[in-house]
């Protein structure tokens, strides 16, 4: 049986003028899994991933990583833990510090946590031009960019970038929130190419979140559909097709087949 890496229960997220963004949701993401979460723009998505990644006070719920309950530790406790839970968003230009050079900016975490080495930068790890280069070469870049200023690269470029920090320190997930969006047609299929091979090939969980059925059919093995704060149907991969969808997922279908 596999191990839950991430489980999450009742999350609860209302905001100060009143409106609930998440209510009463539940989801659990196995290792090595990637898990689909769908729905159109205020469904609450991103709320929940904020809520996931510690970064949005819970209302209500229980966030579990393996074993260790995220939603009863302080802060100081979080930021120790944080590091196993990557993040990789919509717009890249916004994820890396303008003024850094690359190099600096992909090797952050791995400098702020000198006491992590994955097994695929092991033997590079006290080089640190050749981990970055390494990093760089997982996701497909090569080693010239590594000097260069985030407005010299183009959006895909920054994304791959933004992947190459994100597995940087062998997280147990990452949580992808719309991060081909942003991007042309050829660089989304490029981008989600590369993100399916990483998880192959590292054992990575990841939770995808997308409003495109297209993607997440693409990339998940189990889906979950989101509208107004809740959990309408959650399904495996296959049974997308299934006369058992909801009204609302046989509408995203309709709309997946046009």
């Amino acid at each position: 049986m596999m191990l839950d890496v991430l489980t999450a229960r009742n999350i609860k997220k209302t905001y100060s003028s009143g409106y609930r963004a998440v209510n009463g949701v539940s989801i659990s993401i196995k290792k090595g899994e990637c898990v689909g979460l769908i729905g159109e723009s205020g469904s609450g998505k991103s709320t929940l991933a904020r809520c996931l990644l510690m970064l949005e006070k819970l209302e209500e719920g229980e966030i579990f990583l393996y074993d260790k309950p995220l939603h009863l530790m302080k802060k100081r406790e979080i930021r120790k833990v944080r590091h196993h839970m990557q993040a990789v968003f919509q717009n890249p230009s916004a994820a890396i510090n303008p003024k850094l050079k690359i190099m600096d900016s992909l090797m952050e975490v791995l400098d702020t946590h000198p006491e992590i080495t994955p097994v695929y930068i092991q033997d590079v790890r006290e080089d640190r031009e050749r981990c970055a280069a390494r990093l760089m070469e997982m996701v497909g870049l090569p080693k010239r960019y590594l000097y260069c200023y985030p407005h010299e690269l183009s959006g895909g470029q920054k994304q791959r970038v933004s992947i190459a920090r994100a597995i940087s320190i062998e997280p147990s997930i990452i949580i992808l929130d719309e991060p081909t969006a942003s991007l042309d047609v050829c660089t989304q299929q490029q981008i989600l190419n590369l993100l399916k091979e990483l998880q192959k090939q590292l054992n990575l969980s990841y939770l995808f979140i997308s409003h495109d059925l297209s993607t997440v059919y693409f990339l998940s093995e189990r889906i979950f559909v989101m509208k107004e704060g809740v959990f309408l149907d959650s399904f495996y991969k296959d049974e997308l097709f299934s006369l058992q969808r909801h009204p609302y997922t046989k509408k995203l279908i309709s709309l997946f087949e046009s």
